[in-house]
């Protein structure tokens, strides 16, 4: 049997993109997003990483998250179940691109890997940022005190 090739469709990629930009106006403080397929169990999920995570734990991050999406509205084909919070010391973040042998050199920039890399479950990769190595300080104030902004707005 031959591997069909994977193709992320562009409405999941300017989901996305919405989705890091309404985090970003929010002060998520995102190292990483971008989007994930594993054959294995035939899934997508959109994936966020924030110090955050590594602060005040995912339970936090997605209560918060949950109240933004009570309030904007996600763009198409991203529901709320489709979104993981990932801490960036997350063995997936940190190792990705030296599995994958891609250099990221820690900008924004949008990277396909189609492919899996050894030692990681990830059959695609979309991301809008990977900054594994970036040096940031905790967002979580700013982000929890711009979502109690928005739901007294």
């Amino acid at each position: 049997m031959v591997d069909q090739a994977i193709e992320l469709s562009s409405v999941r990629k300017e989901s996305g993109a919405a989705l890091l930009k309404m985090t970003d106006d929010l002060g998520f403080g995102a190292v990483g997003a971008g989007w994930i397929y594993s054959r294995a169990p035939n899934l997508w999920f959109y994936f966020l990483v924030s110090p955050a995570v590594d602060s005040h734990g995912p339970a936090w991050v997605y209560q918060r998250l949950t109240q933004v999406y009570q309030k904007l509205t996600l763009p198409p084909a991203i529901s709320p179940l489709d979104i993981r919070v990932l801490s960036p010391q997350e063995s997936f973040f940190r190792e990705f691109p030296l599995k994958a042998n891609v250099d990221i050199a820690g900008v924004d920039m949008t990277l396909e890997f189609n492919g899996r890399p050894p030692g990681v479950g990830v059959d695609y990769l979309f991301a809008y940022r990977m900054r594994p190595n970036a040096a940031v300080k905790d967002p979580a104030k700013v982000f929890d005190r711009r979502v109690r902004e928005l739901m007294a707005a």
